[in-house]
């Protein structure tokens, strides 16, 4: 019989609690986002009462601009989204609008795109910057020697807020390399934001259903949590 998702959620944050607790860190220095690419408006109201009364914040990710937009309606209100996808250059005006944080900025054009926008909305619009920590030839996102030009250009924009990084690690069959890079990304956001450029806490999104508690053990602060939450549903 399949887990419930209430089932499922107290187990995440029962990790959560202990991924955290290894590294002598509270469970509270970590946000989790619930991924709810292709899961229906009723899940996903499920997942929020569910959340509701576990007493934690209601976070989604959507990968998908348009599938977030067709959801919206039917969603209960009181919640956060973040877009954790790909963000094509045509689809930044509607993210902009719609979306409280979007995770995957991953080239100055689209960081040029996004304070357009912004200003066009007269929003100051959250962002993260998308790291290739890996140096992936599949994987979109800024390479680390380009992070701290990026962020001295745009962290007074009036438009945007740059509240730190995120990534998706190569697919290794190595645990050890997957730890190394959350390591170096931990490292590099440290150094770059705070040491640099004197931002404080700033946010770390990195590991996933199958390896979010080795992201925190490695100094994550934010985890996207998709089929550990909701189960194979798609």
């Amino acid at each position: 019989m399949q887990a419930t998702i209430s089932e499922n959620l107290s187990d995440i944050l029962t990790q959560i609690s202990t991924a955290a607790k290894n590294v002598d860190r509270s469970k509270d220095t970590v946000s989790l986002i619930a991924v709810s690419k292709k899961q229906s408006p009723e899940l996903m109201n499920e997942y929020h009462l569910v959340a509701k009364e576990a007493g934690i914040p209601v976070c989604f990710g959507e990968n998908y601009v348009q599938e977030y937009k067709a959801k919206l309606p039917l969603l209960t209100p009181g919640y956060e989204v973040h877009l954790i996808g790909p963000l094509q250059s045509n689809k930044v005006r509607e993210a902009v609008k719609l979306f409280d944080l979007i995770q995957s900025v991953h080239s100055l054009k689209i960081v040029e795109l996004v304070v357009k926008e912004a200003t066009r909305a007269n929003k100051k619009q959250r962002i993260l910057l998308q790291i290739n920590i890996s140096s992936d030839d599949q994987k979109s996102g800024f390479t680390p020697a380009e992070l701290s030009e990026v962020l001295a250009k745009y962290k007074d924009a009036p438009s945007i807020k740059i509240e730190g990084c995120m990534t998706i690690t190569a697919l290794y069959n190595d645990a050890e390399q997957i730890r190394a890079d959350f390591r170096s990304l931990t490292t590099l956001v440290n150094e770059v934001f705070t040491q640099q450029h004197g931002i404080h806490n700033p946010t770390i999104s990195m590991g996933m259903s199958s390896d979010f508690g080795a992201a925190i053990e490695e100094g994550s602060t934010m985890v996207r949590i998709g089929t550990a939450l909701f189960g194979e549903r798609l």
